[in-house]
């Protein structure tokens, strides 16, 4: 205070020989409040330096999570459509094979009409001629065939639905871990701790 000021000024008067001792006092008091004064100046800075970046990385958090789920949304929908397609293409196997079906029983009747009738001059492997016994036995035979080329439809529709949706899920699931995030709780983490007490 002006009191110290007051002293010094007479240790000097008295003393020609503190005069330097009391130069460096003052300017040491001097510069210990400039110290002081920046020193709160930069931790204001600071503070207002590490708010700015968490309000930044709030806005990313958000502007992420809403990519995150348009991606989503993408996907899903990418997935809707191929499973359509997919299951149209199957719908045309299946009526391939109804009518594939159609017309092996129908050949299979005639034939067994003319083996009946020995009208039939075409070699056959002999595990074939063994269901030319009757018309049950022939139109049995080419029913189990039939519902065995559609079970095999079904299974492979079944599993291409099944992969579909896994890869969608298996998708998601990454891009919603995705690192991004928990980098960026780090850095306002490490800024919040390093801020001045």
């Amino acid at each position: 205070g002006g009191g110290d000021f007051h002293s010094i000024g007479k240790q000097i008067a008295s003393n020609p020989l503190l005069c330097p001792q009391a130069l460096d006092a003052i300017q040491n008091a001097s510069e210990t409040e400039i110290l002081e004064t920046r020193l709160g100046e930069y931790n204001d800075d600071i503070m207002k330096l590490s708010e700015t970046l968490m309000t930044m990385e709030m806005q990313l958090v958000d502007q992420l999570e809403e990519v995150i789920k348009d991606f989503e949304r993408n996907i899903s929908d990418l997935v809707s459509i191929f499973i359509e397609n997919e299951q149209g293409l199957m719908a045309q196997c299946r009526d391939l094979e109804n009518h594939h079906h159609e017309k092996l029983l129908e050949i299979a009747i005639n034939t067994l009409e003319k083996i009946m009738k020995s009208e039939f001059d075409e070699e056959m492997p002999d595990d074939v001629r063994m269901l030319f016994v009757d018309k049950d036995t022939i139109v049995n035979a080419v029913n189990a065939s039939h519902d065995i080329h559609l079970l095999k439809i079904d299974n492979r529709e079944d599993e291409i639905i099944t992969k579909a949706n896994s890869w969608a899920s298996t998708l998601i699931e990454k891009v919603s871990e995705a690192p991004l995030v928990p980098c960026t709780r780090r850095i306002s983490t490490s800024l919040l701790c390093k801020r001045p007490g």
